[in-house]
C-alpha cells in the first residue's frame, strides 16, 4: 500500500520559461506558484528587486536555501508521485498540464 507523505523541499532552484520549475537534488518539477507566494519566498531568502533583476539578465536560476517548500504524494521504489494543483487541470485551456502544488513552511519570524 503506497501512503501519503509530506515531502520537504530545501536548497532548490526556481526558474521561469512561461511556467515556474523548481530543481533539487535530481528532480525537476512544474509547480503552481501563486505572486503572494513568490513574494513570500523572495522575503525569506532576502532577495531584492536588484537581486531577482540581475539574475534574470544573467540568464540563472533563483536559488533558495532558507525557504522550505513543503509537498504532497507518495514515494515507491525511490520514486515520488507528486500531487498536483487543481490548476493543473485545465491552466490556460491546457489539458494533460501537471504542476505540483506546494505551500511554505516558514521556520522562523521574519
Amino acid at each position: 500500500m503506497i501512503q501519503d507523505k509530506e515531502f520537504y523541499i530545501t536548497n532548490f532552484d526556481l526558474n521561469y520559461d512561461g511556467m515556474y520549475n523548481i530543481k533539487w537534488d535530481n528532480h525537476h518539477r512544474r509547480i503552481y506558484l501563486e505572486l503572494n507566494t513568490i513574494l513570500k519566498m523572495l522575503e525569506i531568502e532576502g532577495l531584492s528587486y536588484n537581486d531577482v533583476d540581475g539574475m534574470i539578465k544573467q540568464w540563472k536560476p533563483l536559488h533558495f536555501n532558507k525557504v522550505t517548500m513543503v509537498v504532497y504524494g507518495s514515494e515507491k521504489n525511490g520514486k515520488m508521485a507528486l500531487y498536483t494543483s487543481d490548476m493543473s487541470d485545465e491552466y490556460i485551456g491546457k489539458k494533460n498540464l501537471s504542476m505540483v502544488d506546494i505551500k511554505l513552511k516558514i521556520n522562523h519570524k521574519l
